[in-house]
């Protein structure tokens, strides 16, 4: 089956790293030319009426690309599962993955939640360690590789062809 819509994979993951989760608000791909709009930006100058904008926007003749939120929601234990990553795969010390696990947990207690990466607890004795730059360095990797499966995903799921500077 044809692709309906084609999306830069640069404008992709930027949608999913700066667009809220607000209804309409984000980047939608218009659906022949695959020109790619941002609301509130394109739309509100090339249509006069807020009815319009939003018939337009409900239409089949656009889709929204996913935004931060889409992907928080598919993955809500991100945080949690690539903190622990983070320490059984980098630290070799007991003493410190003990540490550094209580100092993640210790935000929320006992609770359910648990802090995000970067808490100021667990980033403190992060820093204590020495290990701030290696922590950057492996979310940054791994968020990235992340948001790249999501939009893989996302793509295949709503039949949206991936294209890159080089198909241009």
């Amino acid at each position: 089956m044809d692709e309906k819509y084609q999306v830069e994979l640069s404008v992709l993951l930027e949608s999913l790293e700066y667009c809220s989760d607000v209804e309409s608000d984000g980047y939608y791909i218009v659906r022949g030319s695959n020109k790619i709009i941002a609301y509130g930006e394109d739309l509100s100058e090339e249509y006069l009426g807020e009815d319009a904008v939003w018939k337009f926007l409900q239409s089949n003749e656009c889709i929204k690309l996913p935004t931060l939120h889409e992907i928080e929601d598919a993955s809500p234990n991100w945080n949690r599962d690539i903190t622990f990553k983070y320490i059984d795969e980098m630290i070799n010390d007991t003493k410190q993955k003990k540490l550094l696990t209580k100092a993640y947990k210790s935000i929320f207690g006992n609770r359910i939640l648990h802090a995000f990466p970067g808490s100021s607890k667990f980033c403190a004795e992060l820093a204590k360690l020495g290990r701030m730059d290696e922590w950057n360095l492996f979310i940054k990797e791994k968020y990235e590789a992340h948001q790249l499966e999501f939009a893989k995903k996302w793509c295949k799921d709503n039949n949206v062809k991936i294209i890159t500077e080089a198909d241009i």
